[in-house]
């Protein structure tokens, strides 16, 4: 075992590492923790105002990537509202976008279509 100056051992990228071993740079492998893309459950939805449904989502990412929660948000309030764990309200008749947004990553993100019609199931804007 290798040991550091405060005699306690260290971990480089998984493995013990040893500040008077050498050891060949291609036996270390760097983790990926690089967030590939988000994937919603579903691409679009339709409710009625006032109905609920719940969206889930996951992440295509690395081993390295140790948060893999989303931030929900939705393109237009007004339409219809989600809230963190993902549960979509319908607002008012429109159609607008839910939004899940990687925390560990916010430039990768994903959407599903929301169409909210009026009671009845006709969209009447």
């Amino acid at each position: 075992m290798c040991w550091s100056r405060r005699r306690s051992p260290y971990v480089y990228w998984g493995a013990l590492a040893c500040s008077d071993v050498q050891v060949p740079n291609s036996h270390l492998q760097a983790i990926d923790s690089t967030v590939h893309a988000v994937v919603i459950d579903r691409a679009s939805v339709n409710l009625m105002i006032g109905a609920t449904i719940t969206l889930a989502a996951s992440l295509d990412a690395g081993p390295g990537v140790a948060d893999r929660s989303v931030i929900w948000s939705t393109a237009d309030q007004s339409i219809a509202t989600v809230n963190q764990t993902g549960l979509v309200t319908g607002v008012a008749v429109g159609r607008t976008n839910a939004i899940a947004t990687a925390r560990a990553d916010t430039s990768v993100r994903a959407t599903a279509t929301i169409t909210v019609v009026a009671p009845g199931g006709h969209d009447e804007r």
